[in-house]
Protein backbone atom coordinates (compact mmCIF):
# COMPACT_ATOMS: atom_id res chain seq x y z
CA UNK A 1 0.00 0.00 0.00
CA UNK A 2 2.98 2.36 1.10
CA UNK A 3 4.64 2.10 -2.69
CA UNK A 4 1.72 1.98 -4.93
CA UNK A 5 -1.14 3.88 -3.00
CA UNK A 6 0.98 6.06 -0.38
CA UNK A 7 -1.01 4.70 2.08
CA UNK A 8 0.20 3.59 5.74
CA UNK A 9 -0.94 1.69 9.00
CA UNK A 10 -3.83 -0.11 6.56
CA UNK A 11 -4.62 -2.63 8.63
CA UNK A 12 -7.44 -4.69 6.90
CA UNK A 13 -8.00 -5.33 3.31
CA UNK A 14 -10.84 -6.75 1.52
CA UNK A 15 -10.23 -9.59 -1.22
CA UNK A 16 -13.01 -10.53 -3.59
CA UNK A 17 -12.41 -13.98 -4.76
CA UNK A 18 -12.96 -14.45 -9.06
CA UNK A 19 -15.92 -17.12 -9.67
CA UNK A 20 -14.95 -20.53 -9.65
CA UNK A 21 -12.48 -20.01 -6.47
CA UNK A 22 -13.11 -21.58 -3.22
CA UNK A 23 -13.02 -18.99 -0.59
CA UNK A 24 -11.50 -21.56 2.13
CA UNK A 25 -8.59 -22.70 -1.07
CA UNK A 26 -7.80 -18.63 -1.56
CA UNK A 27 -7.53 -18.60 2.14
CA UNK A 28 -5.62 -21.41 2.87
CA UNK A 29 -2.63 -20.59 0.06
CA UNK A 30 -2.18 -16.15 1.33
CA UNK A 31 -2.16 -18.00 4.97
CA UNK A 32 0.52 -20.75 3.43
CA UNK A 33 2.37 -17.55 1.77
CA UNK A 34 2.36 -14.81 3.71
CA UNK A 35 1.13 -15.80 7.85
CA UNK A 36 4.48 -16.39 8.88
CA UNK A 37 6.13 -13.58 7.61
CA UNK A 38 3.71 -10.52 7.76
CA UNK A 39 1.73 -11.53 10.96
CA UNK A 40 -1.24 -11.77 9.06
CA UNK A 41 -5.05 -13.44 9.95
CA UNK A 42 -7.97 -13.77 7.74
CA UNK A 43 -11.53 -13.86 8.32
CA UNK A 44 -14.57 -14.51 5.44
CA UNK A 45 -16.98 -12.21 5.15
CA UNK A 46 -19.89 -14.23 6.94
CA UNK A 47 -17.62 -15.03 10.05
CA UNK A 48 -16.82 -10.90 9.66
CA UNK A 49 -20.42 -10.62 9.89
CA UNK A 50 -21.40 -13.13 12.36
CA UNK A 51 -18.56 -10.73 14.95
CA UNK A 52 -20.30 -7.95 14.00
CA UNK A 53 -23.94 -9.75 14.80
CA UNK A 54 -22.46 -11.23 18.24
CA UNK A 55 -21.22 -7.76 19.36
CA UNK A 56 -24.63 -6.08 18.42
CA UNK A 57 -26.41 -9.04 20.49
CA UNK A 58 -24.42 -8.74 23.65
CA UNK A 59 -25.33 -4.47 23.08
CA UNK A 60 -28.76 -5.79 23.09
CA UNK A 61 -28.89 -7.89 25.54
CA UNK A 62 -27.43 -4.62 27.87
CA UNK A 63 -30.65 -2.93 27.08
CA UNK A 64 -32.15 -6.05 28.03
CA UNK A 65 -31.28 -6.15 31.32
CA UNK A 66 -32.11 -1.96 31.66
CA UNK A 67 -35.70 -2.21 30.30
CA UNK A 68 -36.07 -4.83 33.01
CA UNK A 69 -35.04 -2.70 36.03
CA UNK A 70 -36.89 -0.10 34.11
CA UNK A 71 -39.50 -2.57 34.44
CA UNK A 72 -39.36 -3.50 37.78
CA UNK A 73 -38.62 0.22 39.21
CA UNK A 74 -41.92 1.28 37.43
CA UNK A 75 -43.72 -1.88 38.94
CA UNK A 76 -42.51 -0.82 42.62
CA UNK A 77 -43.73 2.62 41.65
CA UNK A 78 -46.88 1.81 40.84
CA UNK A 79 -47.45 -0.56 44.38
CA UNK A 80 -46.23 2.24 46.08
CA UNK A 81 -48.76 5.15 44.70
CA UNK A 82 -51.26 2.85 44.41
CA UNK A 83 -50.34 1.68 48.34
CA UNK A 84 -50.12 5.87 49.49
CA UNK A 85 -53.44 6.67 47.44
CA UNK A 86 -55.33 3.63 49.29
CA UNK A 87 -54.25 4.51 52.61
CA UNK A 88 -54.65 8.80 51.73
CA UNK A 89 -58.30 7.27 50.83
CA UNK A 90 -59.32 5.36 53.44
CA UNK A 91 -61.98 7.27 55.15
CA UNK A 92 -63.17 7.43 51.74
CA UNK A 93 -62.92 4.39 50.29
CA UNK A 94 -64.89 3.17 53.62
CA UNK A 95 -67.68 6.02 53.26
CA UNK A 96 -68.53 4.40 49.49
CA UNK A 97 -68.38 1.10 51.55
CA UNK A 98 -70.91 2.42 54.13
CA UNK A 99 -73.13 3.62 51.04
CA UNK A 100 -73.25 -0.31 49.27
CA UNK A 101 -69.52 -0.48 47.18
CA UNK A 102 -68.89 -4.13 46.87
CA UNK A 103 -65.49 -5.62 48.09
CA UNK A 104 -65.46 -6.50 44.48
CA UNK A 105 -66.31 -3.06 43.38
CA UNK A 106 -63.18 -1.55 45.39
CA UNK A 107 -60.90 -4.00 44.05
CA UNK A 108 -62.13 -3.46 40.42
CA UNK A 109 -61.62 0.82 41.18
CA UNK A 110 -58.22 0.71 42.72
CA UNK A 111 -57.45 -1.99 39.08
CA UNK A 112 -58.79 1.07 37.25
CA UNK A 113 -56.72 3.88 38.29
CA UNK A 114 -53.39 1.28 37.63
CA UNK A 115 -54.65 0.52 34.32
CA UNK A 116 -55.24 4.27 33.78
CA UNK A 117 -51.52 5.04 35.38
CA UNK A 118 -50.71 2.30 32.87
CA UNK A 119 -51.72 3.92 30.04
CA UNK A 120 -50.38 6.93 30.88
CA UNK A 121 -47.12 5.46 31.31
CA UNK A 122 -47.00 3.39 28.23
CA UNK A 123 -47.74 6.66 26.03
CA UNK A 124 -45.26 8.44 27.48
CA UNK A 125 -42.61 5.47 26.84
CA UNK A 126 -43.24 5.11 23.64
CA UNK A 127 -43.30 9.05 22.84
CA UNK A 128 -39.53 9.46 24.28
CA UNK A 129 -38.94 5.90 22.89
CA UNK A 130 -39.42 6.74 19.40
CA UNK A 131 -37.36 10.12 19.97
CA UNK A 132 -34.54 8.30 21.74
CA UNK A 133 -34.48 5.78 18.59
CA UNK A 134 -34.36 8.55 16.39
CA UNK A 135 -31.10 10.25 18.78
CA UNK A 136 -29.50 6.54 18.27
CA UNK A 137 -29.78 5.98 14.79
CA UNK A 138 -28.53 9.97 14.18
CA UNK A 139 -26.02 9.00 16.46
CA UNK A 140 -24.81 5.95 14.71
CA UNK A 141 -25.29 7.69 11.12
CA UNK A 142 -22.61 10.37 12.12
CA UNK A 143 -20.52 8.62 14.30
CA UNK A 144 -19.49 5.10 11.83
CA UNK A 145 -20.62 6.87 8.57
CA UNK A 146 -23.92 4.52 8.19
CA UNK A 147 -27.41 5.60 6.72
CA UNK A 148 -29.69 3.82 8.80
CA UNK A 149 -33.54 4.84 8.67
CA UNK A 150 -35.71 4.04 11.15
CA UNK A 151 -38.42 1.24 10.20
CA UNK A 152 -41.14 1.07 12.28
CA UNK A 153 -42.15 -2.21 13.22
CA UNK A 154 -45.74 -2.71 15.13
CA UNK A 155 -44.88 -5.79 17.06
CA UNK A 156 -42.28 -3.89 19.71
CA UNK A 157 -44.89 -1.55 20.44
CA UNK A 158 -47.49 -3.94 21.05
CA UNK A 159 -45.44 -5.96 23.22
CA UNK A 160 -44.60 -2.96 25.21
CA UNK A 161 -48.35 -1.99 25.31
CA UNK A 162 -49.14 -5.24 27.10
CA UNK A 163 -45.84 -5.37 29.28
CA UNK A 164 -47.33 -2.10 31.08
CA UNK A 165 -50.31 -3.02 30.97
CA UNK A 166 -50.15 -6.66 32.48
CA UNK A 167 -47.18 -5.38 34.88
CA UNK A 168 -49.37 -2.41 36.08
CA UNK A 169 -51.90 -4.74 36.92
CA UNK A 170 -49.70 -7.06 38.69
CA UNK A 171 -48.53 -4.63 40.77
CA UNK A 172 -52.04 -3.07 41.62
CA UNK A 173 -53.08 -6.54 43.21
CA UNK A 174 -51.92 -5.68 46.50
CA UNK A 175 -52.75 -2.77 46.76
CA UNK A 176 -56.46 -3.33 45.56
CA UNK A 177 -56.67 -6.29 48.05
CA UNK A 178 -55.62 -3.85 50.36
CA UNK A 179 -58.42 -1.12 49.77
CA UNK A 180 -61.21 -4.11 49.46
CA UNK A 181 -59.94 -5.23 52.59
CA UNK A 182 -60.49 -1.84 54.37
CA UNK A 183 -62.56 -2.30 57.52
CA UNK A 184 -65.71 0.30 57.59
CA UNK A 185 -66.01 1.21 60.86
CA UNK A 186 -61.90 2.08 61.12
CA UNK A 187 -62.54 3.77 58.01
CA UNK A 188 -64.85 6.31 58.82
CA UNK A 189 -63.36 6.81 62.20
CA UNK A 190 -59.63 7.20 60.45
CA UNK A 191 -58.10 10.64 60.15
Amino acid sequence: MNRWFNEQGVDRFTIKVAQGYSIEAVAQEIEARYKESENISLQTTQSFKQSVMDLVDQSFRLFDVLNLIGVTIGALSVVNTLTMNVIERQREIGSLRSLGMTRHQVLRMVLAEALALGVMGGVYGFVIGYFIAQVVILGTNMMVGYDLVYRFTPNPYLIGALIALLFVQAAAVYPARRAAAVNIVEAIKHE
